[in-house]
């Protein structure tokens, strides 16, 4: 399963400085344990 970009741009808009901050270090580890989380699920 993967994130479709409006969820990706939720995450970035909640941990990030904007929807569009995709740089940032929060929302670069937001995604991650974000990804990581839905993986293990798949588990």
């Amino acid at each position: 399963m993967y994130l479709d970009s409006e969820k990706k741009k939720e995450i970035f808009g909640t941990y990030g400085k904007s929807n569009t901050d995709t740089g940032s270090p929060e929302a670069q580890i937001a995604l991650w344990i974000i990804r990581l989380s839905v993986h293990l699920r798949c588990w």
